[in-house]
């Protein structure tokens, strides 16, 4: 849909009455009542001063509707929405009316100006304008105006919102409401659940298989979020998730979410070619299959700035390879030399991490930069002997040299694990280089060491908006103390290819291929981004 295109609405518009306690600071309205194309409308019965504002409301939904040229198509509501008025004053009897709107993206400059002009219309004097706000991000626009009746106000919002519209009319004051929406608005859930496809690999060497992720809408009461995923690919590959997600801000971390999370791994074929920069090529397999469960909390501050701290428990189990033709790594390499090869670990881990992120797309990116730091102190269950302190710091930035057909693309990635005193850290916890998107060419993971640095330069040139093409040049090298950084250490790859993009938001996939100084060639297929 362009941007002149006019909303796609479909809104409901009920009446309740419901009771509520003194000072509360959300208001929950369930709505739960299944309406007939021929029943009557909901305030009918709730005496002639309900019918009044029911008629009120529904006049402002109809102008609202001719304004956008689009007759709004009434539903059946079979499940439940709620609307939270953040730290509205609705003591006491309470009619309360709603109108739900899907939006279809975005909402444009024409669309908000319609929308302003339906409400001026809609609301005559004795109703008066209020405010009309414009959240920091500005991805939210809210309308309030007020209408004195006897010793009460009655006050109506109209908020607009990407995929999102929403009326709300209640007997409150309105400075109260303008104060909930502290820069915020109306935060509402959808009871539409959301399954998707999914297509890929699970990492370097895993193959390509299909699965399903799902999220189901946020419950009446207490807005959790059931959300998992499942994915198999051709070589064996395995991933499951299952979770609850409480988010007040509808999912995407505006504000704040609390994630509990299990995951259940198996990768079949890990490719180990030994420890240190100087590790034979000499390709070995192990199974690795892991079962955990991590609980997150999340703070986004600003639009860009992410922080998050959290718990996580792993346990690890390693086994013999399974693809033929390769050397068993526990056969091939001695557990007293490798910690954590002979049966694996059970690692608690206590995580933090700072994002910041102004990528323009970042399945695509064409300008901005994208900077993660993380820290984590790891230890092991029982008497496992493994202990250390994980960092890791990567920067990635994207320079446009032509409006939209030149990029230079960068990135540098540092990774450092400090055993603690009498500890190890486990092998396939080490920091590891050698991928699709770091030192292309070599084999996946072809380098494991306690500490890593790499980086990566790139140049994608743009034919068009579905296609182009790129040069690369990435260097690194893994070491265990800081004596073995030496340029005789320091890998190097370069290459180039072609990538396909859906448009100018979205990378679909890469075809390229990295070259190696000692170690021959590689050829890639990669669905989405390299970095």
């Amino acid at each position: 849909m362009n941007n002149s295109t006019a909303l796609c609405l479909r809104p409901a518009a009920i009446g309740i009455s419901p009771r509520v306690g003194e000072k509360v600071r959300a208001v929950a309205l369930l709505l739960g009542l299944a309406l007939a194309a021929s029943a009557p409308p909901a305030w009918a019965a709730a005496g002639p001063d309900a019918a009044h504002h029911g008629a009120a409301f529904a006049q402002v939904v109809h102008h609202l509707s001719l304004a956008l040229r689009r007759p709004p198509r009434h539903r059946r509501l079979l499940g439940a929405s709620q609307v939270f008025l953040r730290g509205a004053d609705l003591s006491g009897p309470r009619r309360i009316h709603l109108a739900l709107f899907d939006l279809k993206g975005e909402p444009s400059p024409a669309a908000r100006a319609r929308v302003n002009a339906a409400l001026q219309a809609a609301l005559p004097p004795p109703w008066q304008f209020v405010a009309h706000r414009t959240s920091r991000y500005g991805n939210r626009e809210s309308w309030v105006y007020a209408r004195p009746h006897g010793r009460r106000m009655t006050t109506l919002v109209c908020l607009l919102q990407r995929g999102q519209a929403t009326l709300v009319m209640a007997n409150a004051n309105p400075q109260t409401i303008l104060d909930s929406l502290q820069d915020r608005g109306i935060v509402l859930w959808s009871r539409k659940s959301l399954v998707r496809g999914l297509w890929g690999g699970l990492g370097d060497g895993s193959g390509f298989g299909p699965g399903l992720a799902f999220v189901t809408p946020s419950g009446p009461v207490n807005l959790l979020q059931l959300h998992g995923s499942l994915q198999v690919t051709t070589e064996a590959y395995f991933l499951s998730t299952l979770g609850f997600r409480f988010d007040p801000t509808g999912g995407d971390m505006r504000t704040f979410s609390l994630d509990l999370t299990g995951r259940y791994r198996v990768s079949p074929n890990e490719d180990f070619f030994g420890l240190g920069p100087l590790s034979p090529a000499q390709r070995t397999m192990y199974d690795l299959q892991e079962r955990a469960l991590a609980l997150t909390f999340g703070i986004r501050p600003a639009r860009a700035l992410r922080a998050g701290v959290g718990e996580d428990y792993s346990g690890n189990r390693v086994f013999g390879g399974q693809e033929s033709g390769y050397a068993n790594a526990q056969t091939t390499f001695s557990p007293a030399q490798v910690p954590g090869l002979a049966r694996g670990a059970n690692l608690f881990s206590t995580f933090a991490f700072l994002q910041f992120d102004t990528r323009d797309y970042p399945r695509n990116p064409h300008r901005g930069v994208f900077l993660r730091l993380s820290a984590s102190d790891n230890y092991g269950a029982g008497h496992s002997h493994f202990g250390y302190w994980h960092y890791q710091g990567e920067a990635r930035a994207y320079l446009p040299l032509t409006p939209y057909g030149n990029v230079l693309a960068g990135r540098v990635l540092s990774i450092w694990n400090i055993a603690k005193p009498g500890e190890q850290v486990p092998f396939f916890r080490l920091a590891r280089l050698g991928d699709s998107s770091i030192l292309r060419g070599y084999r996946p993971y072809r380098f494991y060491g306690l500490n890593a640095v790499a980086g990566s330069l790139e140049y994608r040139h743009y034919f068009d908006t579905g296609f182009g093409a790129f040069l690369f040049g990435d260097l690194g090298q893994v070491y265990d103390v800081r004596s073995e950084l030496t340029r005789s250490n320091l890998r190097t790859t370069w290459g180039a290819g072609l990538l396909f993009n859906d448009g100018r938001r979205k990378t679909l996939f890469k075809l390229f291929f990295g070259l190696t100084p000692h170690e021959g060639h590689r050829w890639f297929l990669t669905l989405g981004p390299t970095f």
